[in-house]
């Protein structure tokens, strides 16, 4: 009869796995991981190189892609 618990406690296991579920679901879908965060660094050759092919296809000009590489160097 003292065995009530064993219900509580088979809900509270589900739920946290539903809990583990969704926050692995949104984890995959941003691409990111709270494990090992992205600096600056590792993000700046993607931003450049997203910005040389931006001056390439004529999106921007020599000066606004100058302004922008000088902010994402620094």
């Amino acid at each position: 009869m003292g065995y009530g618990w064993i219900g509580g406690l088979v809900w509270l296991v589900i739920l946290g796995g539903l809990v583990w579920l969704v926050v692995s679901a949104i984890q995959r879908n941003s691409g990111s991981s709270p494990t090992s965060p992205l600096t600056t660094r590792e993000k700046t050759p993607d931003a450049v190189e997203i910005l040389k092919k931006r001056f390439a296809r004529g999106e921007i000009d020599a000066e606004e892609y100058r302004e922008k590489l000088r902010l994402l160097e620094s």
